[in-house]
């Protein structure tokens, strides 16, 4: 797969995994590809990475459209970690600053290899389950 492949399939596995049914409230301030959200959906953001094994390199806050801080995990390969960027995030909450969150994300080559994504984690989990009540005991 190409780097210009990845890309476009990570980009497709955020849309369709992590980001569906959430406001981005990038209305054109920055890169169309990076998506903002406000703290109640950042933290759905949150969940459905380390739900789907997704990781993220940095969490950017911004304030009143202007950059307000970064962090990132100490190792690159601490970035699957949910610890990470649960701890950052909740350092960011804590400030009570009103912020806009984006993020870097990371998606494993073993998700993007995926011919099919489904159309949401819970279809995953869903799967397993109806998998595992098949399989005789």
């Amino acid at each position: 797969m190409t780097t210009e492949e990845k890309n476009i399939r990570e980009a497709a596995f955020l849309k369709v995994h992590i980001f569906y049914g959430l406001h981005d409230i990038n209305d054109g301030f920055d890169s169309m590809n990076i998506a903002y959200f406000k703290e109640v959906e950042f933290r759905i953001v949150l969940e459905r990475c380390k739900a789907m094994g997704a990781g993220l390199y940095g969490i950017e806050p911004w304030k009143d459209g202007q950059f307000f801080d970064v962090r990132t995990p100490e190792d690159d390969a601490d970035c699957d970690n949910p610890g990470w960027y649960f701890n950052a995030f909740e350092e960011f909450v804590a400030l009570k600053q009103d912020l806009d969150y984006a993020a870097s994300y990371h998606v494993a080559d073993h998700i993007l290899d995926l011919d099919y994504f489904p159309a949401n984690p819970h279809y995953i989990l869903l799967i397993h389950f109806l998998e595992k009540k098949e399989t005789p005991d």
